[in-house]
């Protein structure tokens, strides 16, 4: 099941698994695109379905189901089908770069999931996937002696322009002023987004990020608990880094008075939905066969590990396809093994507790993204 079908990455998703041999059940809000796209795809069935009513989305799903989704912001929107898919016993799994909903899913769902052996599976995609891996790689160099990682997320200048879905623009004000956090001083402690800045020598050029609330302060610590610190930081900005963070340290007052940070989102998902209109064109009918994925492209993610004395004990590099595609080719790769009940555990899981090391990197390469 696959809701929020006919939205920019969820056509990407429901390709992806098509050529992958799947016959998803496609969902969402409008039946005209989710006609259109069923159609294009080789007359897949379809579902109309409403995120904001909670019983359209609880008769959508039914014990060993796994449900894909891609409706955001899911700050929002998100919540309600996280408990239908725990409520029915299905595999859930989403496309959520959301620091705020990514903790509610760990901290809120996690124990009721767990409980119920179901798997939840979020932000399964560009964000933050192939930064575990490369957390994981720099970390086993370590051999134990690292305290310390960054990774950082960088799109290659010069690659082909990446248009910003819809979902994005919608999610960026509560991506952006919404509680964040990270892990510091062996914990996860609240901090804002772009707090902190820093460069990674990328392609053999300095790239300038700034800090995010990642999956991977949640995850990480839990496969190498010698971890003290772990940062996570996102190089889209490029040169305006700098001007992000202090932006975000101005803004800090403002955000701690009541109200002001829920009355800020709102404005500006209002704006970006005003900027968002528009019909989203169903893509080509794609082939039977699952095409290699090229690895030269856009993205690329950096991950270094240091030891207590501040020493660089541990790197990773890894290389592949621009992030949609990468999220749109791994969701389909986890939503598969999900279905052939190849995800390990229970509760509210990260991509290496769910897969394994080997396995995160087996689905990684076969989404378009590899060790440099």
């Amino acid at each position: 099941m696959l809701l929020g079908a006919s939205g920019h990455t969820g056509q990407m998703v429901a390709a992806e698994l098509v050529r992958r041999g799947q016959r998803p059940v496609l969902a969402g809000r409008s039946p005209e695109r989710l006609a259109t796209l069923a159609e294009a795809l080789g007359g897949l069935s379809w579902r109309q379905a409403d995120v904001t009513v909670a019983s359209s989305v609880q008769e959508l799903v039914r014990a060993y189901d796994v449900l894909i989704s891609t409706v955001g912001p899911f700050a929002r929107l998100g919540e309600p089908v996280v408990a239908a898919a725990i409520d029915a016993g299905a595999t859930y799994l989403d496309s959520s770069g959301e620091p705020a909903f990514i903790r509610r899913v760990f901290e809120d769902h996690g124990p009721q999931a767990l409980a119920s052996g179901v798997a939840l599976l979020p932000a399964c995609g560009y964000d933050f996937v192939p930064g575990a891996l490369a957390a994981a790689i720099a970390l086993e160099q370590a051999k134990g002696a690292a305290t310390r990682v960054d990774v950082g997320y960088f799109v290659v200048a010069g690659s082909e322009p990446m248009r910003m879905s819809n979902g994005t623009r919608n999610s960026g004000p509560g991506f952006m002023l919404g509680k964040s956090f990270a892990w510091r001083d062996g914990g996860l402690r609240a901090a804002r987004f772009a707090e902190r800045e820093r460069a990674f020598a990328v392609d053999g050029y300095e790239s300038r990020a700034v800090s995010v609330g990642g999956s991977e302060h949640l995850t990480l610590p839990t496969t190498f608990p010698q971890l003290r610190e772990v940062n996570v930081y996102l190089g889209w900005f490029g040169s305006l880094s700098p001007a992000l963070r202090a932006g975000s340290a101005a803004l800090a007052p403002l955000l701690a008075l009541p109200g002001t940070r829920a009355a800020l989102t709102r404005l500006g998902e209002a704006a970006a939905h005003r900027t968002s209109r528009g019909k989203v064109a169903a893509p080509k009918k794609p082939s039977s066969e699952v095409n290699e994925p090229q690895t030269d492209g856009a993205s690329r993610i950096v991950a270094i590990a240091h030891a207590d004395d501040g020493r660089q004990v541990g790197r990773a590099d890894l290389r592949g396809i621009e992030p949609y595609a990468f999220t749109a080719a791994f969701l389909a790769w986890a939503g598969v093994c999900a279905l052939d009940r190849q995800v390990a555990g229970a509760g509210a899981l990260g991509p290496l507790q769910a897969f394994g090391r080997a396995g995160l990197q087996a689905g990684c390469e076969q989404a378009g993204i590899r060790i440099a």
